[in-house]
């Protein structure tokens, strides 16, 4: 099932939602002699509706069908005060220039990270900033490593096993296999996956051992993103890095008394998208009068 519906009529094959698309669900169609966007992995569709947001011609939309995280396409209102433009206009960046971050850059970013709070003040966050491309690509296969033992890991085996348990589990099962195998094939093609070429990675490291410790570190992580999208640089949340915190920890020399709670990375996105996304209303529960 596909969370988005494309109008072959009216795509005009410009290409930006094959661009904008985090994981590779999209292609570039033909049918009957015509060439459209069409969805070609929908089992690597995430919704997060970057597609619909980056097409000029209203094209791409949500699917009825899509329950799981349903969205609307929204105009950003014109005139907008700068600090409501920065939250419309801030979505995940995966795609960017060749252009570097200059070192003064990065460490103001770093300065706005840290006027985030920190629980007791302790402010026990560590910065690991990776802006050597080939020290990138040698993080992006330690963590590519972890994943290919996943990616045989649930294999049709496994997939028809969770099929006997309930419907949740075949679901999550199958969405795990979609998702390890393809980052693994991307990176065998010699694409990256994990960190998306960017020219910079920032790794936030706590102490182990503090309840707060991921808190802080996250709270400093948004800080820091939203910051630098004021100066029209991109970033995005590296999940998949996340996930291999320990050999990422052990590939820097990080003591064990210390852990990576936060991975982002950062550049000056290739394409801004011009529409905002609308998801579903939040669940409030209100307990005053």
């Amino acid at each position: 099932m596909s969370f988005i519906e494309i109008d072959s009529e009216t795509c005009t094959t410009c290409g930006n939602c094959l661009e904008t698309c985090p994981s590779d669900a999209l292609e570039m169609g033909n049918e009957r002699g015509d060439e459209y966007a069409r969805v070609s992995n929908p089992g690597l569709c995430i919704s997060c509706g970057h597609c619909a947001a980056s097409c000029p011609v209203g094209a791409i939309s949500c699917a009825q069908s899509n329950l799981r995280a349903p969205f609307e396409i929204q105009e950003i209102p014109a005139n907008l005060p700068p600090e409501q433009q920065l939250f419309y206009s801030k979505r995940s960046a995966r795609f960017f220039k060749p252009e570097k971050l200059d070192k003064d850059t990065i460490k103001t970013m770093i300065d706005y990270a840290e006027k985030a709070p920190s629980s007791h003040n302790c402010r026990n966050r560590e910065y690991i900033v990776v802006t050597d491309e080939n020290k990138i690509k040698e993080m992006e296969d330690v963590v590519i490593n972890v994943y290919r033992p996943l990616a045989k890991l649930f294999g049709p085996v496994f997939v028809k096993l969770a099929r006997l348990s309930s419907k949740e589990a075949a679901a999550q099962t199958e969405e795990f296999s979609h998702t390890f195998k393809n980052i693994v094939a991307q990176r065998d093609k010699g694409e990256f996956p994990v960190f998306r070429n960017a020219p910079c990675v920032v790794l936030i490291a706590a102490p182990k051992g503090y309840d707060q410790s991921r808190d802080d570190c996250v709270a400093a992580q948004n800080y820091m993103m939203l910051y630098a999208q004021t100066l029209g640089i991109g970033s995005c949340i590296s999940g998949y890095g996340q996930y291999a915190h320990k050999k990422l920890s052990r590939y820097f020399g990080l003591p064990k008394s210390k852990r990576i709670f936060a991975i982002s990375f950062f550049g000056y996105p290739r394409m801004s998208l011009k529409k905002s996304i609308r998801f579903k209303e939040p669940s409030i529960t209100w307990e005053g009068e």
